[in-house]
């Protein structure tokens, strides 16, 4: 499964195991469209494992092109046109190499188009009229080589259309330099198994898939590992890891993470920039692995998917009036309270023997 926003967010894609990408209002909860990307005879091939919205800057500001990006789990990069509802064009070289897709990420300027997957690089497409191959950019690193495992998220900084991070399965953090086209640096530390990079100033999050040390923090000018959060505050075992997914807000003040450990979404304060506590605010116990999160770009607002295909919408809201943090303030909103009511009811049903009826919306 894969959640992104489209640039402005009034969209929320989400991108399913059986290759359906289904496209809801960011504010109402309700299904606008339904695209399919599978093919019968090859379905169980076809899972989306990565969705991306091109944006299309004007001055200073981004807006929405209308062209959302597509992986496949297969190794097809597919491209479609929201307006026109069709897709644009299907790039097959990567399924052709046996080359099973995992990430993806534009540059905040739209002209560039990062993807990684099995083959253990990172390939960059420029826009030239058409996106045009420009290489794998993990290979021409000289002092600086590229990864040695899979590939399993890119992010592009959001202000700065030259700066790009990956992370594989090899625990590497590569930092590239779009104008050198080729890693600058290398940060041991990081071990994904997800969309589990982002950005926000200098600081680069990662959310790892392992028990302990599940949520780091590095600097991207210092090129090193600055903090390691306690993702297992408030539990003594001290194992509460695997994470899946980890976002920043729009403003930065929180990280919010999704895990398969303890099948919860933790919100953290973050506080990098003072003593770095990352005090946790709360948590959300799922009752299913989280597989996907992303943040809404504006707003308070973000979005997470469970292994069932569970989607819901959280809004958060921060008191202005207190001198500090006093918790969460938010509330679910009415839709996604109808999903955790559906959830619970299915789980009870399913104990029961009887099989409910999937509906499209929240």
């Amino acid at each position: 499964m894969t959640i992104h926003y489209d640039v402005d967010g009034k969209m929320v894609g989400v991108g399913y195991f059986d290759g359906t990408i289904k496209m809801f209002n960011s504010q109402t909860g309700k299904l606008a469209k339904v695209i399919q990307t599978a093919e019968p005879q090859i379905e169980d091939q076809q899972a989306v494992s990565c969705i991306r919205f091109k944006p299309f800057k004007v001055g200073a500001n981004c807006r929405s092109s209308g062209v959302m990006t597509a992986l496949t789990s297969s190794g097809y990069l597919r491209n479609y046109s929201l307006t026109m509802d069709q897709m644009l064009s299907q790039n097959e070289m990567h399924y052709d190499n046996s080359n099973h897709l995992n990430c993806a990420d534009f540059t905040c300027d739209g002209r560039r188009l990062m993807i990684g997957g099995s083959d253990q690089k990172v390939h960059l497409y420029e826009e030239s009229g058409e996106r045009r191959y420009a290489g794998a950019i993990s290979e021409r690193g000289f002092k600086i080589p590229g990864h040695a495992g899979r590939v399993f998220s890119i992010k592009c900084h959001p202000d700065d259309p030259n700066v790009a991070v990956s992370c594989a399965w090899d625990s590497n953090l590569k930092i590239y330099d779009m104008r050198a086209r080729k890693p600058v640096a290398t940060i041991y530390g990081p071990r994904p198994f997800g969309d589990c990079l982002d950005l926000f100033d200098d600081m680069c999050i990662s959310g790892n898939y392992r028990a302990k040390e599940a949520l780091s923090m590095y600097s991207i000018s210092m090129q090193k590992h600055i903090y390691e959060a306690d993702y297992s505050q408030f539990y003594t075992d001290n194992d509460a890891g695997n994470v899946m997914a980890a976002r920043f807000s729009h403003d930065g003040q929180l990280i919010f993470t999704g895990d398969t450990y303890r099948n919860q979404v933790k919100i953290f304060m973050n506080d990098s920039d003072g003593y770095g506590t990352f005090r946790l605010q709360t948590e959300i116990d799922v009752g299913q692995p989280v597989y996907a999160l992303d943040r809404h770009p504006s707003m308070n607002q973000f979005c997470f998917g469970t292994k069932e295909g569970k989607v819901c919408l959280v809004n958060y809201m921060l008191d202005e009036n207190k001198p500090e943090w006093q918790g969460y303030q938010g509330n679910f909103t009415e839709k996604a309270e109808k999903v955790w009511e559906k959830m619970e009811r299915e789980r009870r049903n399913v104990r029961m023997g009887i099989r409910n009826k999937d509906e499209d919306d929240f």
